[in-house]
């Protein structure tokens, strides 16, 4: 039997996600994290400029927000193989920074040197190396990631709509964690308060690292100063002792629940069954680079920069024939009858990464709005709603 969606997350959502859950879960063999994919293994044809991960680092230049009861699982995880993500993070519940009663996170300098620099560096400093990154290269406290760590990947085997659907699924994650840290938080004591920390300013204890102010600390947590860890088991407790019913009331029920919901099972619907479109035509921003002694094209696509293919000359001069004046049945057969056949799996490959894209796509709206609106006209609309 293939692994489900409720198998594949963290074991304290196992008996509170709908049914929904128990179908197939959606597995991206082209992410191989213990061989990591982005590494340069000599993969891509010779003179293809592709950005690489650091073996050393992977993808875990990040350091996650776990909320309250992910880290009360973690601490209450009793397996052996759970004990350096244990001791990793008792080090951090310590030291004060980004402990509060809903979260275990990074610091306000640690969120604002990544937001500055991950477009440039991620996957590629140490400087931003996840607490949790063991010395084996292994996540330490992975069977109880955040949201973010469970549906995070390089590259999708169903290309973008795998994207959507984990993007989707991430939104709802992110949701059940804030719903779930708020409700447990209360649950355990309904005196203990949340510390806001401002993602666009420095305190002087944030900018050298130093922890929070000792009052304002006192303040949030009450009695459970130094007692930090035992909060974040108690709150796993209460999640761990709750019901279908119950969760259904917290999360699934709340309206921005069921709109994630609805999204969710959208994109999986198009994950699992992708419709090929009647008409395709190469998307208009890809990025190609013509290979050594004219082997044929490497492109990257707008989606997913990290995802790069090759495709021999001849067969991308034949895309180059598809358009939107006529369905993709119709240009196919007349290749066909010019004696150059086009594949219809590559063609399904090509479609679901969009380098092949439909008359609707986004883009095209975009490009055509460009059209309509001269950059000058821009200018002075803006102009106008300023004043």
């Amino acid at each position: 039997m293939e692994k489900s969606l409720r198998a594949s997350l963290p074991p304290i959502y196992e008996p509170l996600l709908s049914d929904f859950f128990d179908r197939e879960a959606i597995v991206e063999t082209r992410a191989t994290c213990d061989d990591c994919e982005m590494c340069n293994k000599g993969q891509h044809p010779e003179g293809v400029e592709a950005t690489y991960f650091r073996p050393d680092v992977k993808c875990c230049s990040f350091h996650p927000s776990l909320p309250n009861f992910l880290a009360g699982s973690i601490l209450s995880d009793e397996r052996a193989e759970a004990a350096e993500g244990k001791k990793r993070m008792r080090a951090l519940i310590a030291a004060r920074i980004g402990v509060t009663p809903h979260w275990l996170s990074p610091s306000a300098k640690y969120h604002m040197l990544y937001e500055a620099a991950r477009r440039a560096s991620f996957g590629r400093t140490d400087n931003l190396i996840c607490p949790y990154f063991d010395e084996d290269g292994r996540c330490s406290v992975w069977r109880h990631r955040e949201s973010i760590c469970t549906t995070y990947y390089c590259k999708f085997t169903r290309g973008v709509h795998s994207g959507k659907f984990w993007n989707a699924l991430k939104g709802y994650l992110s949701f059940t964690e804030g719903c779930l840290a708020r409700w447990s938080s209360r649950e355990v004591d309904k005196e203990v308060t949340e510390i806001q920390v401002n993602p666009h300013q420095l305190t002087l204890e944030e900018l050298e690292d130093l922890p929070p102010n000792e009052e304002m600390y006192k303040r949030h947590w009450k009695s459970w100063v130094g007692r930090e860890a035992e909060f974040y088991m108690a709150c796993a407790a209460k999640i761990r002792g709750m019901d279908r019913a119950a969760f259904e009331k917290v999360v699934d029920a709340a309206p921005r629940g069921k709109d994630l919901t609805t999204t969710l099972k959208t994109m999986y619907a198009n994950a699992i069954a992708p419709r090929l479109p009647d008409k395709l035509k190469l998307h208009p921003k890809l990025k190609t680079l013509l290979l050594v002694n004219n082997k044929g094209m490497a492109i990257t696509t707008p989606y997913n920069p990290y995802d790069i293919f090759s495709v021999e000359g001849r067969v991308y001069e034949t895309l180059q024939e598809l358009t939107h004046d006529t369905t993709f049945a119709e240009t196919r057969a007349q290749l066909e009858k010019d004696g150059t056949p086009l594949d219809d799996e590559l063609v399904k490959v090509l479609a679901s990464h969009e380098v092949l894209i439909a008359p609707d796509h986004p883009i095209l709206a975009q490009q055509a709005k460009a059209v309509e609106t001269p950059p000058e006209k821009a200018g002075q609309s803006a102009g106008e709603e300023g004043a």
